[in-house]
């Protein structure tokens, strides 16, 4: 049996690799005795020699030959270890459910997206590659092969090339459109701010130009009405260089009915799926539709696990008042599954609670039972009458009939939120709160103030989204990587001709903002 292949020398890499990740042992700090480690792992000391030998190989130890081995590096996640030979697919597999090269993939994506190679421009060779990330040729050779498949990079003689910046025909149009279920929810249809911006600008860089549209759905049917100027339908197809779709609702019976009304007009449609739920009809896995998808996976989870076990956080509470979509559910798969793999398996603590699809007519119900509406009206006409006539005017029709039941929705939501933090904040040994976004991370922020709780001195408090107000309060926060996947949609409707069907959905990796709300301890 090969020793790759052995379960013995396997176990013995994860309980190396885990030990270093998890802060056991830090950078310059000899590792105890080969016998102590073997014990620990429940492997023979021959086995956990092999081991060590082979870290020292990747420049993760040094030492040796009769002497500890010394800890060379802060963490292993990027080096070709832990690895599970799966002989269907001849791939080495990671704990943390990564390939190799897709790492790889990604680090090299993150590069040319933030202009470390420009465009037009070579690639580091093969060898130079295989130095950096220290694995082998064909795992180079298929993260290389994978970013060609996407239109990134393009082959140049024994290496490869970044593709030169696209540009759009004169005249030309992307077409942005999404899903809203009701008419006076037009001017708020759940577009996330951050998408449109990076779009609006990814669009005009490559000189073409960005409308905007929304498919509203009456009860009589749909109508299509676009943001800008209320046109009721698309522009000519010889206009119309590609459809961007954001899917934000898993539940929308209508979204696929959409799409296929989309799809059949031939132009290459780039979906983007930020709630885990939207799924294609066999039919749209074609050559001109791809889709890419972002906070969905457990990897965010995985990643943002990672960054508080690496400053000293043993016992988390993970909170969520969405656990019933998908994204919810495997974020925290991805940090339960860290800290398992660290040994703190008992460490992540969950605190959750679903929000069924008719939570506005539920909550509006409980509460008008124990609520003076007639309060919320004087406060609204209060304030409205504080405005402009002219705004006035154009607010009261849209907001004037909902505002009472968005005021009683929130306030109830609130309450339940609360009860949430009251339960983590009771667990005395939990030193950080995952918030399943940045607004329950915000809504986090106020409790433990008018709790006279510091943070991050007594909880430090981590968010996903990354949204505008973060930077405003200083949270640390999870970036989506907006950028890098709106440059992907677009360079994919741009590109069609030299990009691979595929039926897998694309990911960018993320990063986090690490601000105020996370301390090292």
């Amino acid at each position: 049996m090969n020793i790759r292949t052995n379960p013995a020398f396997q176990r013995a890499q994860r309980y190396i690799a885990a030990e270093i990740n998890s802060g056991r042992y830090t950078k310059n700090m000899p590792l105890p005795a080969m016998k102590k480690l073997a014990a620990e792992a429940g492997v023979s000391e021959n086995t956990m020699l092999k081991a060590a030998r082979f870290f020292r190989t990747k420049g993760a130890l040094s030492g040796g030959n009769g002497e500890n081995y010394i800890v060379d590096v802060g963490s292993i996640d990027n080096l070709e270890v832990d690895c599970d030979f799966n002989a269907q697919s001849s791939e080495y597999h990671c704990s943390n459910s990564t390939y190799i090269w897709q790492r790889i993939r990604d680090s090299i994506r993150k590069d040319i997206f933030s202009s470390k190679y420009a465009p037009s421009s070579l690639l580091p060779t093969m060898l130079e590659f295989q130095n950096h990330y220290r694995a082998s040729f064909r795992t180079v050779r298929k993260a290389l092969l994978s970013l060609a498949s996407e239109g990134i990079i393009v082959p140049r003689g024994k290496s490869y090339a970044v593709v030169a910046a696209s540009k759009a025909p004169a005249g030309k149009k992307i077409i942005f459109f999404t899903l809203a279920s009701r008419s006076d929810s037009f001017a708020d249809s759940g577009i996330p701010e951050q998408f449109l911006r990076e779009l609006g600008h990814a669009v005009f860089a490559c000189g073409a130009s960005l409308e905007i549209y929304t498919y509203l759905w009456e009860e009589d049917g749909h109508c299509l009405r676009s943001r800008r100027n209320g046109k009721a339908d698309f522009p000519p197809d010889d206009e119309i260089l590609g459809f961007v779709y954001l899917s934000v609702n898993p539940f929308d019976p209508k979204r696929h009915e959409v799409l296929a009304h989309v799809h059949h007009r031939g132009k290459p449609v780039a979906i983007l799926d930020i709630s885990g739920g939207l799924g294609l009809p066999l039919f749209m896995y074609r050559k001109n539709v791809r889709l890419f998808t972002a906070a969905v996976s457990k990897h965010p989870g995985i990643l943002a696990a990672r960054f508080l076990l690496d400053r000293g956080h043993r016992s988390v509470a993970y909170i969520s008042p969405y656990h019933d979509s998908p994204w919810s559910k495997n974020r925290l798969n991805g940090i339960k599954e860290v800290y398992a793999d660290a040994g703190h398996g008992a460490g992540v603590s969950c605190f959750a609670f679903s929000l069924p699809p008719s939570i506005h007519d539920t909550y509006r119900k409980q509460a008008e039972e124990r609520s003076n509406i007639n309060a919320f009206e004087f406060c609204y006409r209060q304030w409205l009458s504080t405005l402009p006539r002219t705004y006035q005017q154009v607010i009261d029709p849209v907001v004037g009939s909902e505002l009472k039941a968005h005021l009683i929705t929130l306030g109830e939501f609130r309450d339940r939120l609360n009860s949430l933090f009251s339960q983590a904040l009771a667990q005395n040994e939990i030193t950080a709160w995952i918030a399943a976004n940045d607004q329950t991370a915000l809504a986090a922020l106020d409790f433990l103030a008018e709790n006279n709780i510091k943070v991050p001195e007594r909880i430090s408090v981590f968010g996903f989204d990354d949204s505008r107000e973060t930077l405003q309060r200083g949270l640390t926060s999870f970036n989506f990587n907006m950028r890098a996947i709106v440059q992907l949609m677009v360079s994919f409707i741009l590109n069609i001709h030299s990009v691979r069907q595929t039926r897998k959905p694309l990911e960018v990796d993320g990063i986090v903002a690490d601000r105020l709300t996370v301390r090292k301890l």
